[in-house]
């Protein structure tokens, strides 16, 4: 309930500051935020991992966002194929963080 409140006061703060909805705004979020938090140390698995973590990661994440917008000879498409290699590499390596996490389980 409380994600879903979250949700309505962030596209009824979207819709006043653009005074338009659009139903594909939020296309693509979840996987930035999986490639956030899974950069800020959260393993994809579940169970480690932390609030301070996945803050560091979106905070990267908007700096890479920004920089490949704002720099004139870097095309926009990139952003995705940075989130994507991320989330590659985060699934490849996921296996060998969480043994050393668990001890081998």
């Amino acid at each position: 309930m409380f994600t879903a409140f979250c949700a309505t006061i962030f596209a009824a703060t979207q819709v006043f500051d653009t005074n338009t909805a659009d139903a594909a705004k939020g296309n693509l979020k979840e996987l930035e935020a999986i490639a956030a938090s899974v950069v800020g140390g959260v393993i994809l698995s579940g169970g480690f991992g932390s609030i301070v973590g996945v803050v560091f990661g979106a905070v990267i994440f908007g700096l890479v966002q920004n920089s490949v917008f704002y720099i004139s000879w870097i095309d926009g498409s990139y952003y995705r194929t940075f989130l994507g290699t991320v989330l590659l590499v985060a699934a490849l390596s996921n296996e060998t963080i969480r043994k050393r996490f668990t001890g081998g389980i």
